[in-house]
């Protein structure tokens, strides 16, 4: 029977249970529409039917481009219904590393919209696969009375999804998920997220990334999930006012934009009760800001694709007590409720305040690559995730990260983390936003340079920062190099992106570091 649940090792079955138990309350918002739960059930019968009836079957790959619309969840609850397994796009990536992508998982069916085909007509053209558009919008016009879909589950441990790994240091590699990782993976963003019982949820970056799994969590608890295509601070706060926002994800990036203009109003945002935020490192001096600023109770995240979003998590009462603790500001909390976390040097667990690879296990990890088992039996060892992050977890079991293994800066021989080296600089007057890399240098081999975001106001210059820097940090850790910026330069999911910075110095030294 639609919407009964005799256990939790498949998603579908909690969400027809919502589709049925709010079924005349708004599951979605988006661009001045609102769909109920039972106008969304109707739309994901259609767009199951719309899937069959192209050819796909269960198990099939389906490839979704339909950015950050309601459709999205839409056929998201389709693919669940017809057993077939989701590979989400980013429209944020270019024409060719989408091409890569679907050119690696092969999928039966790209299902697109007008928008998206109009900007990538070499995605559509001569391609191996079919394609289903919704055209300007299957949302827009939901079927008075769709047939009911004779849904057929996957088996637990059947694919259930592929993600796409944000490429930043090398080819993106498809991130398998079963049904049963997927269902615990759900159950970890409800309790780990803190969503309530009909939340009011405001989603502003993309679907086909951790958005997607936050909204998908919230119609399991009959929320209504608000979707905002782009981030801008007005709609943010316009969202708030108006009482259809209680909850949000975001960036670190968003954070600093948010309370650029909220500091100066001292509009506290009341009624904004939890921000979650993850995908990259926060300053803690921007941290410290926020909690003093707002009102909401923050929330930090630590996951990857490989262990989606709650490896650790930093909670409410954490953060408050950060406040008074700055050593737990530097921290991205303890183990999640349903994972384990370690540092590790050669499969062996370190002591407390030792430096190692950061490790993790749980319910919700990754089956392994797509059609990679070199890769994935250098990821997966004994059970753990082998992240490439380095972390000390402290007495408590607080985990503090210091870099990517990859982005670790190694200058004259020794050891410089740019997490650590960004986080003082933040804490200079006129540092909106720094970025840390590792540049070619004769003597040294790599040395340290800074690309720094200043306010137009801000009377700050290179010497100020070198300055600064000798005051803050040992020799080998300061910045030989300042750079000023408009701006950094941002991957697809809103995490700054390294490899462009480091692409002007690398290109002609035969290797790309990270």
């Amino acid at each position: 029977m639609r919407g009964s649940v005799e256990g939790i090792d498949h998603v579908l079955s909690l969400v027809d249970k919502s589709m049925r138990n709010f079924a005349d309350e708004v599951a979605i918002r988006y661009d001045g529409t609102g769909l109920t739960y039972a106008a969304t059930d109707r739309l994901a019968d259609a767009a199951a039917w719309r899937l069959k009836n192209a050819g796909v079957r269960p198990g099939d790959r389906v490839a979704l481009l339909l950015g950050s619309t309601p459709d999205y969840l839409v056929f998201d609850v389709a693919l669940l219904r017809l057993g077939a397994v989701k590979v989400p796009l980013n429209p944020m990536l270019s024409e060719s590393e989408l091409r890569g992508i679907v050119g690696h998982c092969a999928p039966k069916c790209l299902v697109t919209n007008d928008d998206l085909a109009g900007r990538l007509p070499g995605l559509l053209t001569a391609a191996p696969y079919e394609t289903v558009s919704v055209g300007a919008g299957l949302f827009r016009s939901a079927p008075a009375d769709a047939e009911v879909f004779p849904a057929t589950p996957a088996a637990p441990d059947d694919m259930a999804v592929v993600y796409y790994t944000g490429g930043t240091t090398g080819q993106p590699k498809g991130v398998v998920h079963t049904h049963r990782s997927v269902a615990a993976n759900m159950l970890s963003h409800v309790i780990e997220g803190d969503i309530r019982r009909r939340e009011r949820m405001l989603v502003m970056t993309p679907l086909a990334h951790s958005a997607g799994l936050f909204s998908m969590a919230g119609l399991i608890m009959g929320a209504t999930v608000t979707i905002h295509p782009t981030f801008s601070v007005a709609a943010l706060t316009a969202e708030v006012r108006d009482g259809q926002a209680s909850w949000t994800f975001l960036v670190p990036t968003m954070i600093y934009r948010l309370l650029d203009e909220v500091i100066p109003t001292q509009n506290r945002l009341p009624g904004l009760d939890t921000i979650v935020y993850g995908a990259s490192p926060i300053t803690p001096h921007r941290l410290c800001q926020a909690l003093d600023a707002l009102d909401a109770g923050f929330i930090q995240l630590y996951g990857q694709t490989e262990c989606p979003n709650f490896g650790t998590t930093l909670d409410k009462q954490e953060h408050r007590r950060a406040l008074h603790d700055t050593a737990l500001m530097a921290s991205c909390g303890k183990a999640s409720t349903m994972a384990d976390v370690a540092v590790m040097a050669d499969r062996e667990a370190l002591k407390p305040g030792a430096v190692g690879e950061v490790c993790l296990r749980s319910p919700y990890l990754m089956a392994g690559y797509l059609d990679d088992p070199q890769a994935t039996a250098a990821t997966l060892v004994d059970g753990w995730l082998r992240t490439g992050d380095m972390g000390v977890l402290d007495e408590h079991g607080y985990l503090f990260l210091m870099d990517r293994k990859k982005d670790m800066i190694v200058s004259g021989g020794m050891n410089v983390y740019p997490a650590e080296v960004e986080a003082v600089l933040q804490r200079l007057e006129g540092v909106a936003q720094v970025a840390v890399i590792g540049v070619p240098d004769e003597t040294w081999g790599e040395s340290v340079c800074a690309f720094i975001v200043r306010p137009a106001e801000a009377d700050l210059d290179d010497q100020s920062v070198l300055a600064f820097a000798r005051s803050e940090l040992g020799t080998y850790k300061r910045p030989k190099r300042v750079e000023f910026v408009d701006a950094l330069p941002l991957t697809a999911v809103g995490k700054i992106d390294k490899k462009a910075l480091r692409a002007r110095f690398w290109s002609a030294e035969g290797r790309q570091i990270g």
